[in-house]
C-alpha cells in the first residue's frame, strides 16, 4: 500500500463564498485500480480554513453549553472528480453531474487528517465529499464534545455561506447544499464518542460508521503501555450516552479482538445503548475481525509498522493482522457501508460484501501467514432490515438478512415484469420462500444474521427478494434486493 500519487497540481481553487479558502493548491489523485477505490479521481484541499472568528447565527445546542473552539476553524476536504471511464458505476442524473453525499470524518485522539490520506481518498473516489475538520488540542486535553463543536460549527458556517454549491470545486456539480441534506459520520476512535456529541446537535445526521469506538472506562490497557493519562478523553465520554440512546439512524461499528487500546466491548458498549433508549437506531450492526488492532484505517499501518501514539516512549502493536490488510479490510467496511446505506449508486447487495459471503471470503494474513479467510463476528439489531441476494456458487441463489436476533418473518420472491401491478409495481410475486429449505445454511446464529440457500436453475429473468419480519416492536418491509438470474 502507498499514497495515493498525484496527479496534478497546478489550479487553485477560487470558492465563491469567502467562507471556505484553501492554504495550498488543489491536488488531483490518480487513483490506484484496487478494490479499495472507486471510480472517481479525487482532488483535495488541504488546511481549508474559514474565514475570521465569526461564528454561525444558529444557537448553540445544550450538549456543547461549555465547549470552547479553537479558531479559525481548518479541515481537509477530499471530494471525487470525474469517473475514470465510461463505464462508471455512477450515472450522472439528467442536466447535472453525480448528487455527491457529505461524510464528516472525526479523527482519533493525537490524530491528524493527514494521517489518514489514503484512506479519506478511497471514501471519496466512490462518490463522496469528505470533509475532515482538523481538532488539535495539547496532548492530554482533547476532549470529543469539543472536536464535536468544532465540526458542527463548521457544518453552520458551510450552510450558512452555500459552500458547498455547484462549481465550487473543479469538475465537481449538484452537490447538496440543502439544510436537510443526509450527512454521515465516520470516526475513528476518540472521533466516534465525538460522532454521538454531533449526532445529538445535528438532526441531519443519519448514518455513522464507528471505527474502534473507545469508552472511558475501558482504556486501561493503555496505561501499561504508555504511562499515559489523556484526561480529556477519559473524563469527556459520558456525556454523549443520551444521544447514543437516542439516535435512530443507521449505525456500523468495526473493532478488533486485538485492539491495544479500545477492547470491542467498547463497541459492544455503544450497541447497545441504542437499544436501551428510547429511540432504536434502525440499523444497529457490529463487526467484530480477529486480528485486527486499533490503527486499521492510518495510512501507516498499511506498511505494516509499529504506530507511534501521543505520550508513548514505544509505539504499539499493530495486531496479528498484516497491515495492508488491516487497512484494506478498514476502508471495504466503511465505504461499502455508506454505499449501501446511502450512496450514489445505492445496492442492497453490497451488504452482502460487509456481512456476507463477499466478506467473510476475503482473504488477509495473520501472524505473517499464509492468506486465509477473515474471521469475523457479526452481531445486527436492525428494524430496517437488510436484504441481500446473488447467485450461488452451489447452485441457486444465496439469500442475506440482517435484521433482529429477536425477528420472526418471511422472504417473499419478485419476478421483474414492467406491466405488473400490485405491492412493488413492475414486479409479479412468485411466492414466500419455504423458510425449512431457507434455513439449512445459516451463519451468525442467534445474532441477527442469516445466510442460507435456494435451489433452482437459472432464468434469465431479474428475481427480486423481499424481507417481510416482525419484532416485539414493529413490523419491517425490506427493500427490494435484485439479481439476474
Amino acid at each position: 500500500m502507498h499514497r495515493v500519487p498525484t496527479h496534478s497540481a497546478e489550479a487553485a481553487v477560487r470558492p465563491r463564498s469567502s467562507l471556505l479558502a484553501a492554504l495550498i493548491p488543489v491536488l488531483l489523485l490518480a487513483i490506484p485500480s484496487s478494490a479499495q477505490y472507486g471510480p472517481f479521481q479525487v482532488g483535495t484541499l488541504i488546511e481549508a480554513t474559514m474565514d475570521g472568528p465569526d461564528l454561525p447565527n444558529a444557537p448553540t445546542p445544550n450538549a456543547f453549553s461549555g465547549a470552547l473552539a479553537v479558531l479559525p476553524l481548518k479541515a481537509d476536504v477530499y471530494y471525487p472528480i470525474a469517473p475514470q471511464g465510461p463505464n462508471s458505476l455512477f450515472v450522472a442524473p439528467p442536466g447535472g453531474g453525480p448528487h455527491f453525499p457529505i461524510v464528516v470524518f472525526l479523527h482519533g485522539y493525537g490524530g491528524h487528517p493527514q494521517d489518514y490520506g489514503n484512506f479519506l481518498s478511497a471514501i471519496a473516489s466512490w462518490g463522496f465529499i469528505v470533509l475532515a475538520p482538523r481538532y488539535v488540542r495539547p496532548p492530554g486535553f482533547e476532549a470529543p464534545v469539543e472536536q464535536a463543536y468544532e465540526a458542527w460549527l463548521m457544518l453552520q458556517k458551510m450552510r450558512e455561506e452555500a459552500i458547498f454549491s455547484t462549481g465550487v470545486f473543479p469538475g465537481v456539480t449538484n452537490i447538496d447544499p440543502a439544510p436537510d441534506a443526509h450527512i454521515s459520520l465516520v470516526g475513528h476512535s476518540m472521533g466516534t464518542v465525538s460522532g454521538f456529541y454531533l449526532s445529538g446537535a445535528e438532526e441531519d445526521v443519519r448514518t455513522m460508521v464507528q471505527l474502534n469506538p473507545y469508552q472511558g472506562n475501558m482504556l486501561a490497557g493503555l496505561f501499561p503501555l504508555c504511562g499515559t493519562v489523556p484526561w480529556g478523553v477519559i473524563l469527556g465520554w459520558q456525556g454523549a450516552i443520551p444521544a447514543a440512546q437516542n439516535f435512530s439512524g443507521h449505525l456500523y461499528q468495526l473493532a478488533g479482538t486485538d485492539d491495544a487500546i479500545t477492547p470491542a466491548a467498547a463497541a459492544a458498549y455503544w450497541s447497545d445503548q441504542g437499544e436501551l433508549g428510547d429511540h432504536h437506531p434502525a440499523r444497529n450492526i457490529l463487526a467484530t475481525v480477529v486480528g485486527l488492532g486499533h490503527f486499521g484505517s492510518l495510512d501507516i499501518t498499511a506498511a505494516n509498522q509499529p504506530i507511534p501514539f501521543p505520550g508513548c516512549a514505544n509505539p504499539l502493536p499493530l495486531g496479528a493482522m498484516h497491515g495492508a490488510d488491516q487497512h484494506l479490510v478498514t476502508s471495504l467496511f466503511v465505504t461499502k457501508a455508506l454505499r449501501a446505506d446511502f450512496g450514489v449508486g445505492i445496492q442492497e447487495n453490497i451488504f452482502d460484501e460487509i456481512l456476507g459471503s463477499g466478506f467473510m471470503d476475503l482473504p488477509v494474513s495473520l501472524n505473517g501467514g499464509a492468506p486465509q479467510p477473515i474471521q469475523v463476528d457479526v452481531l445486527s439489531r436492525c428494524r430496517d432490515t437488510a436484504v441481500w441476494v446473488k447467485p450461488s456458487s452451489q447452485g441457486g441463489l444465496e439469500i442475506g438478512i440482517a435484521g433482529h436476533p429477536q425477528d420472526l418473518g418471511m422472504i417473499y420472491a419478485f419476478v421483474e415484469e414492467p406491466y405488473a401491478f400490485g405491492i412493488l409495481p413492475g414486479w409479479s410475486l412468485l411466492g414466500a420462500v419455504d423458510p425449512a429449505v431457507f434455513g439449512n445454511i445459516s451463519a451468525y446464529p442467534g445474532t441477527g444474521v442469516l445466510i442460507g440457500q435456494i435451489p433452482g436453475q437459472p432464468t434469465g429473468l431479474e428475481i427480486g427478494i423481499m424481507a417481510y419480519m416482525i419484532g416485539t416492536d414493529r413490523t419491517d418491509l425490506s427493500r427490494l434486493a435484485t439479481v439476474h438470474y
